[in-house]
C-alpha cells in the first residue's frame, strides 16, 4: 500500500494551483513537463488522506485534462499550495486547492472556489480556459467531485473572463437570495454560457489563469451541482438534505 501511495504522490507532484486572482502563469521548466494524472477518480485510494489530510476531494472532466485530487488551503498560508506538491514538497507546480475563505468546506460553502495553474504543457487546470467558447462549454458540462463521503456531480453553467488587477473574490452571502443575484450578475456578462434559470443554493467555480483579453487575466468556470450519490438534486434546498443539512 505505502509503495502505491509513493507512486501516486510521483504523479501528483507535477500538478498546480494559481493562487487568489494575483496569482501569474506557470511555464513548466524544459525537460520537466506535467503528465495528466493517470488515476481515475472513480477508482480513489482515500488512504492518501494519510499522507496528506488536506485532501478534500477529487476532481475530473471527462475529455479533459482535468483530473486531480483538491486540497484545502489554511488561512495561516493561504498561498502555500500554490509552490507545494500533495507531499508538501517544494514544486513549481503545486497543488490545485479550495480558497481559504471557503471554511464551510468543498461541498457545503455557498461559492467554493479551487484554483489551477494554467501550465504550457496543456495540464492541470489549462482546459479550463477552453470554456470561454460556448461549442465547448455545451460538449463539456458534467465535472464530477468525489469526497471520502459523497461523490456530486456539477453542470458547467457558464465561463467569464476577469481582470484579476480590477476584481476581487467573494466566497460569503448574506442569504441564498443573495447568492442567486450574485450568479445572474455573473451569468449575464459572462463569455458563454447554457440558457436557463439556475437557482441553486451551491456554486462551484474553478479559475485558471488564461491570456488574451486582460494582461493579468483569469478563465472563471462557474458549475452548479445536479446529483448527489446518484440522486438528483432539486432546488433550492434538496442539497442540504442531501448532505444532510438544513436551511434552504
Amino acid at each position: 500500500m505505502r509503495a502505491r501511495i509513493l507512486a501516486i504522490i510521483a504523479v501528483i507532484a507535477v500538478l498546480s494551483s494559481l493562487s487568489v486572482w494575483a496569482a501569474s502563469s506557470v511555464h513548466a521548466p524544459v525537460g520537466q513537463l506535467s503528465p495528466p494524472l493517470q488515476e481515475d477518480c472513480t477508482t480513489i485510494d482515500w488512504a492518501l488522506m494519510e499522507v496528506n489530510p488536506d485532501i478534500v476531494g477529487w476532481i475530473e472532466i471527462e475529455g479533459t485534462n482535468v483530473s486531480q485530487p483538491i486540497v484545502r488551503a489554511s488561512a495561516g498560508e493561504p498561498e502555500y499550495y500554490l509552490e507545494h506538491a500533495l507531499d508538501k514538497s517544494w514544486h513549481y507546480a503545486g497543488t490545485p486547492y479550495l480558497d481559504a475563505s471557503c471554511t464551510a468546506g468543498l461541498l457545503d460553502s455557498q461559492l467554493s472556489l479551487v484554483y489551477g495553474h494554467h501550465l504550457n504543457d496543456g495540464s492541470v487546470f489549462s482546459d479550463l480556459a477552453l470554456y470561454a467558447d460556448e461549442g465547448f462549454l455545451k460538449r463539456h458540462q458534467e465535472i464530477a467531485v468525489r469526497t471520502p463521503e459523497h461523490d456530486v456531480t456539477y453542470r458547467v453553467i457558464a465561463a467569464r473572463k476577469v481582470n484579476a488587477s480590477a476584481e476581487n473574490s467573494v466566497v460569503e452571502f448574506p442569504s441564498t437570495a443573495s447568492l442567486r443575484e450574485w450568479l445572474s450578475g455573473q451569468l449575464e456578462i459572462a463569455d458563454a454560457r447554457l440558457d436557463g434559470d439556475f437557482a441553486t443554493n451551491r456554486v462551484l467555480a474553478l479559475v485558471t489563469c488564461s491570456y488574451g483579453t486582460f494582461q493579468n487575466e483569469r478563465t472563471v468556470v462557474y458549475a452548479i451541482p445536479i446529483s448527489c450519490d446518484g440522486e438528483a438534486i432539486g432546488y433550492p434546498s434538496d442539497m442540504n438534505r442531501l448532505l444532510g443539512k438544513s436551511g434552504a
